[in-house]
């Protein structure tokens, strides 16, 4: 499968190469994926050390489809903005802007990274 991301480029929204509705619906979302992506970013600096789960994000951001502000959250994760926590609420975990991460959140992070996506 084709890679139809730019890793340098974080407004890039991936798509199915074979579906023009696909492509047509990624640059759609292209603009608002820079712009989402920075709501959730500074949602999570707000919260502080109390941080949100995904289902906070959600029920915060009705504006948003209710996959979206995951979507950013990884994305903000893999990018090292944010941190997971070992907390959880309700069932799900508790992210935190980076720099309200633990010495043992940020091992957690390296070591979970790794085992998903093969490095850090």
């Amino acid at each position: 499968m084709p890679d139809n991301t730019d890793l340098f480029n974080p407004t890039t929204v991936p798509y199915q190469e074979h579906s023009a509705a696909s492509r047509r619906a990624a640059k759609g979302y292209q603009v608002n994926a820079g712009t989402d992506r920075e709501k959730v970013l500074k949602y999570l600096q707000r919260q502080g050390k109390q941080g949100a789960t995904d289902n906070e994000m959600i029920r915060h951001f009705t504006e948003m489809s209710p996959n979206t502000p995951r979507a950013r959250r990884v994305r903000l994760w893999r990018d090292g903005q944010v941190s997971m926590t070992e907390r959880e609420r309700d069932g799900s975990t508790v992210w935190v802007f980076h720099t309200y991460a633990t010495k043992h959140d940020d091992q957690l992070n390296t070591k979970t990274l790794f085992e998903k996506y093969g490095s850090v």
